[in-house]
C-alpha cells in the first residue's frame, strides 16, 4: 500500500500517523508475503491495533478541540474498526493465521476512512486553526 498525494489532509499530525499506519499495514503484508510464523504475524496486528488506537485518540482530541459535529459518528466508527480487529487478534490467537482476507480488509478500511470519513473534518480543523 503506498501513500498517496490525496491522502494528504493538511493536518501534518494526522497526516504522519497515517503514514505509519500504512507503514504497518505494509510490514504485515510484508510478513505473510514471506510466510512468517503465525507469531510474528500476530505480533506486527498487535503493533498496528496499539498504534491505530492511538491514533484515534489523537483525532478524536482534535474532534472535541473544534466542536467537530460529526464526532460521535466519527468514533463509532473508530470503535467498529476496533472491534473488527479485535476479532482478528482472537482468531489469531484460536490458531487462525492472518490471511490476504485481513489485509484487504485494512487496506480498504484505511484507503476509505482517510479518502472519505476523515477528510469530513479537515476543514473545520484547518477555520479553528487559523
Amino acid at each position: 500500500m503506498k501513500w498517496r498525494p490525496d491522502f494528504n489532509l493538511g493536518i501534518e499530525v494526522v497526516d504522519n500517523q497515517h503514514k505509519k499506519i500504512i507503514e504497518l499495514i505494509n510490514l504485515l503484508s510484508e510478513a505473510y508475503s514471506n510466510n512468517e510464523s503465525r507469531e510474528k504475524l500476530a505480533g506486527v496486528l498487535e503493533e498496528m491495533d496499539q498504534y491505530a488506537d492511538h491514533h484515534f485518540h489523537t483525532e478524536e482530541q482534535i474532534f472535541n478541540g473544534c466542536n467537530y459535529p460529526f464526532s460521535a459518528e466519527h468514533i463509532v466508527i473508530h470503535q467498529n474498526f476496533r472491534k473488527k480487529v479485535a476479532q482478528f487478534k482472537k482468531q489469531s490467537e484460536n490458531g487462525y493465521q492472518v490471511t490476504s482476507k485481513v489485509l484487504d480488509y485494512l487496506k480498504s478500511w484505511f484507503t476509505n476512512h482517510i479518502l472519505d470519513v476523515d477528510r469530513e473534518y479537515v476543514d473545520l480543523v484547518n477555520t479553528n486553526m487559523h
